[in-house]
C-alpha cells in the first residue's frame, strides 16, 4: 500500500499536505504504514453500517448472515439506499431488544444470543485486512 492511497485519513497527526511527503521524510516503510492504516479503523457493533456488515460477513463472521441492521423504510427513501447503507446504526442493540421480546413471547433466543456474543467479541477489533478492501 502506497502512503499516498490514504490521502484522506490523518497519519500521525500530519495534515493531508503532509502525508504525501511522509515516506520521503520519515522513511517509514509500506508494510508499518499498512499496519497504521489497518488497526486505524476499528469494529463498533454499536454505530455499524449495512455495508461494514457485508464486509465482516465476506470476511468470514457468517453468524451475522441473518441479521439485518435497521434502517427504517422513511429514511431510505428521504436519503436514497446508497447513502442508507452507510448509515451507522446500533446494532448490537438491536439484537440485544429482539431478544428481549422473544423471550418475553417464550421465544427461542439461542441463534440471536450468538449473534450478540458474536458483535460483542468484535469490538473494538480492527477490520481484517480483507475488509478493510470492501469497507
Amino acid at each position: 500500500m502506497d502512503i499516498n492511497s490514504i490521502s484522506g485519513t490523518a497519519f500521525y497527526g500530519q495534515t493531508n499536505t503532509q502525508m504525501g511527503n511522509a515516506d520521503v521524510n520519515n522513511k517509514r516503510n509500506s508494510a508499518n504504514v499498512e499496519q497504521v492504516v489497518e488497526s486505524e479503523k476499528l469494529i463498533d457493533p454499536n454505530s455499524i453500517s449495512l455495508n461494514e456488515v457485508n464486509a465482516l460477513i465476506k470476511s468470514g463472521s457468517d453468524q451475522l448472515l441473518n441479521v439485518v441492521p435497521f434502517i427504517p423504510p422513511n429514511t431510505i427513501s428521504d436519503i436514497g439506499t446508497v447513502a442508507a447503507s452507510e448509515l451507522k446504526v446500533d446494532l448490537l442493540h438491536q439484537v440485544e431488544t429482539m431478544i428481549a421480546f422473544k423471550r418475553s413471547n417464550g421465544e427461542n433466543t439461542s441463534y440471536l444470543e450468538e449473534v450478540e456474543s458474536t458483535l460483542s467479541g468484535l469490538r473494538n477489533q480492527p477490520f481484517p485486512k480483507r475488509v478493510s478492501e470492501f469497507v
